[in-house]
């Protein structure tokens, strides 16, 4: 059964990739020619060819950038898809970014939630090296977390390795915004390693998410000797040029995206537990997408270009 997928809005090569991404996914075939994806546009409508081969450049270029995780190639000039150990974490968060989805539509987020979770604790370690640690902070409680929240900020400390501070914690908090945790210990267990609270959102109007966490919350909770820093993690790509980004770098230390999720998390040597849950989830959510009757057709969230600034330094950018 073939899938009415939402066209794109514009040709750019990241849009344009990203509905690649979609069809390629939700209605797989062997190799996507630039001819078989014209076929999707009315007679005239398409993409011409320049915009095609820089879609398919971009498309080379993530690839490269996360090998074993990426699951999509060029060969014989068209797109073809290549399964790999962790490529579902990539199919994942492709099916998370989707718009008019079943999994959206009815706001049912309670089996997405963990098992991103999941890939962003394991990114958010590799990211911390060889020696980076993390775990999943946010509710509900996992990992091994207390459902109390003062007793889980305690637990968090005796896991990385620093005493209490305040014990005046508020009650009613489940996670504080927090949802994973990672640091790089040292083999002496003194302190002076760096600490990162992650805050981690499936919504599409994602900006301002990456305010909740106040690391001055859990300096004054845990003896760390400096403010931690944070991070935010998204399984959206935020395209060059996209506002979004800077206003993200504004709140959060380190942004994650999917296509730097998809860079750390291909350091991994081994899958992760939840690996086969994500297989079997993003099963069941191309299954309801392409038996969804009467809903909508799926699109991919869609980017926002920045206004240029007579200010900008273009040589960093």
């Amino acid at each position: 059964m073939i899938v009415d997928i939402a066209l794109p809005v514009a040709f750019d090569r990241h849009t344009l990739a990203e509905y690649i991404e979609v069809i390629s996914l939700v209605n797989p075939v062997e190799h996507l020619s630039p001819s078989e994806l014209r076929s999707h546009f009315p007679s005239g409508q398409g993409p011409a060819a320049t915009e095609i081969n820089l879609a398919f450049a971009e498309i080379e270029q993530r690839a490269r950038s996360a090998k074993g995780v990426y699951p999509y190639h060029i060969s014989d000039g068209g797109v073809v898809r290549v399964e790999a150990l962790l490529t579902p974490a990539y199919d994942l968060m492709s099916l998370l970014s989707m718009e008019s989805t079943p999994m959206r539509i009815q706001g049912d987020y309670t089996e997405s939630d963990p098992l991103f979770d999941a890939v962003v604790r394991e990114a958010a370690a590799k990211f911390l090296g060889s020696e980076g640690r993390s775990l999943i902070f946010g509710w509900p409680a996992r990992d091994g977390r207390p459902t109390d929240f003062g007793a889980a900020v305690t637990w968090v400390g005796r896991q990385i390795g620093v005493p209490d501070g305040v014990l005046d914690r508020p009650t009613e908090e489940k996670d504080a915004g927090v949802d994973v945790i990672s640091w790089r210990p040292f083999g002496d267990r003194r302190t002076g390693f760096p600490v990162y609270l992650f805050q981690n959102t499936l919504r599409a109007d994602y900006v301002n998410k990456a305010r909740e966490v106040v690391p001055s919350m859990w300096h004054q909770w845990l003896r760390l000797p400096r403010l931690p820093s944070t991070g935010f993690a998204i399984p959206f790509v935020v395209p060059q040029g996209d506002d979004r980004w800077q206003k993200l770098t504004y709140s959060a230390d380190v942004v994650m995206d999917r296509l730097r999720i998809a860079k750390e998390i291909s350091l991994l040597s081994t899958g992760f537990p939840e690996l086969y849950q994500i297989r079997d989830f993003n099963a069941k959510q191309i299954e309801q997408i392409i038996t969804g009757a009467g809903s909508p057709p799926v699109s991919v969230a869609r980017p926002r270009r920045q206004r240029p600034s007579k200010y900008r330094d273009t040589r960093t950018r």
